[in-house]
């Protein structure tokens, strides 16, 4: 018996770990951040240089509290009775909640 090993590539992917982030923790340093210090201070400065405190305070907070990892992914091959036909029956049906909600509210009050 020949027994074949098939090696499955694997990918390198950046995600942010949003389970590490504390709810509690990042609100406690965001009020403390210049966004939610001093409101006041605020007034004078134009917009392009609040959305650019903004963004960098963000950033900074969630690079903190949820950092980006590295993450190993193994690709997955096609299998094998997953074929054009199924994507196309698959991709007519995704529509089919956007004509059921307006049909269950009329069915609703019309069964009542």
């Amino acid at each position: 018996m020949v027994l074949i090993y098939v090696t499955i590539p694997t990918l390198c992917v950046t995600n942010t770990a949003w389970h590490r982030l504390s709810h509690d923790a990042f609100a406690s340093d965001l009020t403390a951040s210049t966004l939610c210090s001093d409101p006041t201070t605020l007034h004078d400065i134009s917009a392009d240089d609040l959305v650019y405190l903004y963004r960098h305070v963000m950033t900074e907070l969630l690079d903190r509290h949820c950092p980006v990892v590295k993450v190993r992914r193994k690709a997955k091959p096609m299998t094998q009775w997953l074929d054009a036909e199924c994507r196309a029956v698959r991709a007519s049906t995704a529509t089919t909640p956007l004509y059921e909600v307006p049909y269950r509210a009329t069915a609703s009050t019309l069964g009542s």
